[in-house]
């Protein structure tokens, strides 16, 4: 797959979510980026 196939993927994978769940893109990115952030913390205090 492709770099071009692969973000179009996320980005309608984006497009589904944000309506199932009633929220904006904007919502969407802040959401996830907290959620990684989260996840990377405990990643990083348990190594």
């Amino acid at each position: 797959m492709s770099t071009r196939e692969y973000i179009l993927n996320q980005v309608e994978m984006m497009r589904k979510e944000c309506k199932k769940l009633h929220i904006t893109p904007e919502e969407w990115v802040i959401r996830y980026a907290e959620k990684y952030h989260d996840e990377h913390v405990s990643e990083v205090a348990l190594s």
